[in-house]
């Protein structure tokens, strides 16, 4: 697997470590090949986790709020947030599913640059393609997930923007495709990183997702998780 880039992994590293990132690992993941594992992730109670993460007043969402206020943070800047080049460690990760990157990536090369709102639209766009596609029916399952999981943080963020004073109105636009960043990077180092971890035999311990174990349980847990915790933080701080 191409390594990931020193400078990149150390703007993230923070994120996963606060999102609980907890790996255990048999041996070393240089000599892994990621295999296939069909696990269809896409369940009620998967979803519910989701849905829980950004239901104001849930535990889960407290959590969430607390992580973004957390001013002892480092802020995220443009420049950490360099998506085209995480996006090209993905894209070029030879032992990644090509499946689910034949799908994935064009979602994220549109996404990265868009709005909240556009980002609604254009998921929603690429959950009919999906539907309309013919491929591996777990495979579709959990591309379902995932496009899920990012709807869901889009539709908060537009929530809060709503919430938001007039005052704020530039930062808002300013702040925009943070979000889609976020989303991006967060995904695609969760899914490497989470891909590596089930390929040497570890588990991706997820408090707000729970367990997943296997390949690409790992991939599709660790970059949903990731996505939304990394694009939502990205998105505020760059706000406030």
């Amino acid at each position: 697997m191409k390594r990931i880039k020193l400078n990149i992994l150390q703007a993230f590293i923070l994120l996963f470590s606060l999102s609980a990132f907890i790996t255990s690992c048999t041996k070393d993941s240089s000599e892994t090949q990621i295999e296939e594992n069909l696990e269809n992730l896409n369940t009620l109670e998967n979803r519910q986790v989701i849905k829980d993460l950004f239901t104001k007043g849930s535990t889960t969402n407290k959590q969430l709020e607390e992580l973004a206020l957390n001013r002892q943070l480092s802020r995220t800047s443009e420049e950490e947030l360099d998506a085209d080049e995480v996006l090209l460690e993905y894209e070029e990760c030879s032992d990644c599913n090509l499946e689910y990157k034949n799908f994935l990536i064009p979602l994220f090369k549109e996404v990265k640059n868009l709005g909240a709102e556009d980002i609604i639209s254009k998921i929603e766009e690429y959950e009919f393609n999906l539907e309309q596609s013919e491929i591996d029916t777990v495979i579709k399952e959990n591309l379902n997930f995932t496009l899920f999981s990012f709807k869901e943080t889009a539709l908060y963020v537009i929530e809060e923007n709503s919430n938001l004073s007039n005052r704020n109105a530039l930062s808002r636009r300013s702040c925009g495709t943070m979000l889609g960043k976020g989303i991006v990077t967060g995904f695609a180092l969760g899914c490497i990183r989470g891909g590596i971890v089930g390929a040497a035999g570890g588990t991706v311990t997820l408090p707000v997702f729970g367990t997943a174990i296997g390949v690409v349980g790992g991939c599709i847990f660790g970059g949903a998780a990731s996505a939304v915790i990394t694009g939502f933080t990205s998105w505020f701080w760059c706000l406030y």
